[in-house]
């Protein structure tokens, strides 16, 4: 088992993994324990690509991971919509309660299955619940497009092929994919009312957002909600969360976010998350 602190970039063994194995899959998996101020988390990576999220966890989205240490209570529920191979899925059902709950939403499938894997490296079957059909804002069915296929990839969409810049991909798979939204699920009881929402999901949060409208409007609103915002969807999701009574409380950027600022790019070119609350 490799031991980390997740909070420096790819250190020496792993670059050269890198160099040595030009990102071809690990003759076998590698399982990951990075340690913070929290119980460890663990993760079954196959992949530099895997082994860099779980190493970097504590720094590709510091505003994310301080989120949810601060505002994130043993009984809760966090609705992680976009997770991926399970980094904030993991780290927030570690700190819950017998009485808390984690939805993990990924309908990548290798992902998906990955992030089940992790689930059960950290021994969470009995708090996490994973879903791999896609959200949007009503039921049916449609093309999910695979951007890349490995595990840790990101930027797959759901009805369009193109990467969070707005860049078309010829896609490496296709699936016909069920679609639902979470209102759908809470009032079938596949879910339950979340306290914290995270949603990235690499530009198509608005549609998610409308299929939630009932939840966000309800009697039982989260507490907080953290949407990635890009410059392209920014507005479109502040007008209608504003609509329904949430308010901006703060944002923040990823690693690479601020990167970008420090350049001189202005803040509203650059996608960053943005957290909302019940203005009441």
């Amino acid at each position: 088992m490799l031991k980390l602190d997740g909070r420096h970039e790819l250190g020496t063994l792993v670059k050269w993994w890198y160099r040595a194995r030009l990102g071809f899959p690990f003759v076998s998996p590698i399982t990951v324990e990075v340690q913070d101020d929290g119980p460890p988390c663990r993760f079954v990576c196959t992949r530099l690509r895997e082994l860099k999220r779980a190493a970097t966890m504590f720094l590709k989205e510091e505003g994310t991971i301080a989120w949810l240490r601060q505002e994130l209570r043993p009984d809760d529920v966090f609705l992680d919509i976009g997770a991926n191979i399970g980094i904030y899925t993991i780290f927030a059902a570690r700190r819950l309660s017998d009485g808390g709950a984690v939805t993990a939403v990924e309908p990548h499938l290798v992902n998906a299955t990955r992030l089940l894997q992790n689930v059960r490296a950290n021994e969470l079957e009995d708090r996490v619940s994973v879903l791999t059909c896609a959200l949007a804002g009503t039921n049916g069915f449609r093309d999910f497009n695979y951007r890349e296929w490995g595990a840790g990839t990101s930027n797959s969409q759901l009805g369009r092929c193109r990467d969070s810049r707005g860049r078309p991909y010829e896609p490496a798979a296709r699936e016909l994919k069920a679609v639902t939204t979470v209102d759908t699920l809470i009032a079938a009881g596949a879910m339950r009312r979340p306290d914290l929402v995270k949603i990235d999901v690499d530009g198509l949060e608005a549609p998610i957002l409308a299929g939630m409208q009932g939840l966000l409007t309800g009697d039982e609103p989260p507490r907080l909600v953290q949407v990635e915002v890009e410059p392209q969807t920014r507005a479109i999701i502040e007008e209608r969360l504003a609509g329904w009574g949430y308010r901006r409380q703060s944002h923040h950027f990823s690693k690479g976010g601020k990167q970008r600022l420090a350049t001189g790019e202005p803040e509203d070119a650059i996608p960053h998350n943005v957290i909302f609350e019940p203005a009441g």
